[in-house]
């Protein structure tokens, strides 16, 4: 979490100091006594490398801000040696991280400007990792603005001699309060200079990347807003595919219905995921099969949950999905959320082998009021339901599939012939033709698919996987596996 971001700078006459802080007051200037180990470690600060640093805490005042900055001071503001790359402090229980910038000129005093925008957060595991693009993205942005225009230097001399803010305090107060809220921030500087930064929330980097993976048949959910498209600029694709994320739409759907390319549509939805703006669940259908947890003894045990999953599942009965068979009785008296016990008995329930189509039958009067797709999808996002999947293995699969043959080049010409007897015409009709270049047609478009069919006969692709990709429905797939063309299969879940 951060907990604070300062401007220091090397001043000619002061040497290093903080000039902007924010929230003010998190960094101290003051001075405290040093310990013996931090001055050694301050006389060597130039030869040491500054990739990762601790202090002991006693070598911070911490009864006035977060951390002091004079023992950090060489850290932050390095020789020139040591600049333009990045570091991290740990000083307190927190963690400072920075990127110093060194810029050489001969209108500097000294011949060299030098400066650092600093980021405290809480000194966790990873916590280096998720800041790194933010730093380091950070100090290219002041750069620029130093190189292009010399607002640095210029606002540095105006803001000493006038006080205020000016353009870095605002901006510092700005990316302290976006990347607060939301994560990410986007701050316009001027008509042509506007800072994005979006802190890592997966574990780090392109390796955080690397553990997110979205997949044709997953289905995102959205778990918290995005902030506003018109303060937060949005991504072009993101504000393509946004309106088909509901829930109940996969990834591959969700690419046909925004005209998207479905690795832009996987892109997107791994930003989501990485900046917790979404998860990914597994297509929710009545063949489905879901068993619980060890952790499902966690939730009968907390009533905060239990009341927590009666509120997110209870429905208007007579709009549910079961109005039309059940009895006028019956749905009078499901009035209204249902019970702690009724939760509890229906999760218990779930077990290997029953689908939720035969759930829903045997519980039919208890489901009355309940949303079965909210009660099966809480049940995933908390962790104590998981989808059992459907695989399925052929044995000894044929290299070509042996495809039934609707007809052949001698049916063909057999019917041509006998067209031609019958009629007494020089030419044959072509209606009967036509109806046998249609099954020929169909017998080709056949044996392609079972040719595509075959790859997944493994046992190593679920049955969501094979659905999405070959663009059936499941009912359809196990029809074809089971013809026989496939030779002795096997279907198991797991």
């Amino acid at each position: 979490m951060l907990k604070s971001i300062f401007y220091a700078r090397f001043h000619p006459e002061r040497g290093p100091d903080v000039l902007h802080q924010h929230p003010p007051g998190t960094v101290s200037r003051a001075s405290p006594a040093l310990s013996s180990s931090t001055t050694a470690a301050t006389s060597s600060a130039s030869t040491a490398s500054l990739s990762q640093l601790a202090l002991s805490p006693n070598d911070n005042d911490k009864a006035s801000g977060l951390v002091s900055f004079p023992p950090l001071a060489s850290y932050l503001i390095p020789p020139h040696e040591l600049s333009n790359r990045a570091l991290s402090v740990c000083a307190s229980g927190h963690r400072v991280l920075g990127h110093p910038v060194s810029i050489e000129g001969e209108g500097y005093e000294r011949n060299r400007f030098v400066c650092n925008v600093c980021f405290v957060v809480e000194d966790v595991e990873g916590a280096g990792e998720q800041w790194e693009g933010v730093v380091g993205k950070m100090a290219g942005f002041m750069r620029a603005l130093e190189e292009e225009g010399g607002v640095l230097w210029r606002e540095e001399r105006e803001v000493d001699g006038a006080g205020g803010e000016g353009v870095v305090g605002e901006l510092l107060r700005e990316v302290f309060g976006q990347l607060g809220r939301w994560g990410e921030c986007c701050v316009r500087v001027s008509g042509a200079r506007v800072l994005n930064l979006r802190v890592g929330r997966g574990p780090g980097g392109e390796r955080g990347r690397e553990r997110v993976r979205v997949r044709g048949w997953d289905v995102p959910l959205v778990i918290r807003a995005l902030p506003d498209s018109e303060r937060v600029a949005w991504d072009l694709v993101l504000e393509r595919v946004w309106p088909f994320v509901d829930g109940v739409n996969d990834v591959g759907r969700i690419a046909r219905l925004a005209d998207v390319d479905v690795k832009l549509v996987k892109r997107a939805v791994r930003e989501l995921v990485l900046h917790e703006r979404a998860m990914v669940l597994d297509i929710f259908h009545f063949q489905a099969v879901y068993m619980s947890s060890f952790d499902i003894s966690l939730f009968m045990s907390s009533e905060e949950l239990v009341d927590e999953c009666r509120e997110y599942v209870t429905i208007d009965a007579k709009e549910g999905m079961f109005a039309s068979v059940l009895g006028k009785d019956v749905l009078d008296e499901a009035r209204g959320a249902p019970s702690r016990a009724t939760i509890v008995e229906l999760y218990s329930t779930l077990k290997p082998g029953l689908s939720v189509a035969d759930f829903c039958l045997s519980h039919m009067d208890r489901l009355a009021n309940i949303d079965v797709r909210r009660f099966i999808t809480f049940g995933v996002i908390k962790g104590f339901l998981r989808r059992m999947h459907k695989y399925v293995l052929a044995l000894d699969p044929p290299e070509t599939p042996a495809v039934p043959r609707l007809s052949t080049a001698t049916d063909l010409d057999r019917a041509w012939r006998k067209a031609a007897l019958s009629s007494g015409w020089a030419t044959p009709p072509t209606e009967g033709l036509a109806g046998l270049q249609e099954k020929l047609d169909k017998e080709e478009e056949v044996r392609a698919e079972a040719a595509r069919l075959v790859k997944y006969l493994d046992g190593k692709h679920c049955m969501d996987q094979v659905c999405v990709e070959m663009g059936m429905n499941e009912k359809k797939v196990l029809e074809k596996v089971k013809s026989g063309m496939f030779g002795e299969i096997v279907i198991f879940c797991r």
